[in-house]
């Protein structure tokens, strides 16, 4: 049996501590950044610019896509319960709850003529980016939507 001196031990423990979190690999928050939690009012009866967001889907190395800037203007409001908006193609609906940093929504897109399949993707991947429970930061003026692993999942700019 092989004996791991204190030495080893300790450059091991470094090793470990210093290796990047998921949330940091997959391009979420740093910790000690300038994030700081929202209060309901941050958020509510205003609306927002939805500047970036990320594809949920896994691309072919198996992780998760990057946030991308929005193609087609995109905005949403939260306000009494209900979500109003424009994923970039068609409209976007729902209801949500805020629960101290947790912002839960059910959000669908709302098609009442063409939509463009390449329009139609963005509008689908900002659906699916806001759909569900998200922990909202807030960023300056800005609100970062982000998932149960702290990546970032959507940036919010005031309008």
């Amino acid at each position: 049996m092989n004996l791991i001196t204190r030495e080893t031990a300790l450059l091991m423990l470094i090793a470990v501590i210093s290796l990047p979190s998921p949330a940091q690999r997959n391009g979420g928050p740093v910790p000690n950044s300038n994030l700081t939690t929202v209060r309901r009012e941050d958020i509510e009866n205003r609306r927002w610019r939805i500047a970036k967001y990320r594809g949920i889907e896994i691309n072919n190395s198996g992780q998760m896509q990057e946030m991308v800037n929005t193609n087609r203007p995109a905005e949403i409001a939260f306000a009494n319960g209900q979500v109003h908006g424009s994923p970039g193609c068609g409209g976007l609906v729902g209801t949500y709850t805020i629960s101290g940093d947790k912002l839960i929504s059910d959000v669908d897109i709302l098609l009442a003529g063409l939509c463009p399949s390449n329009q139609f993707d963005q509008s689908s991947l900002v659906m699916k980016a806001l759909k569900g429970e998200r922990r909202i930061e807030k960023d300056g003026s800005n609100i970062l939507l982000l998932d149960k692993n702290g990546a970032a999942m959507v940036l919010l700019v005031p309008l």
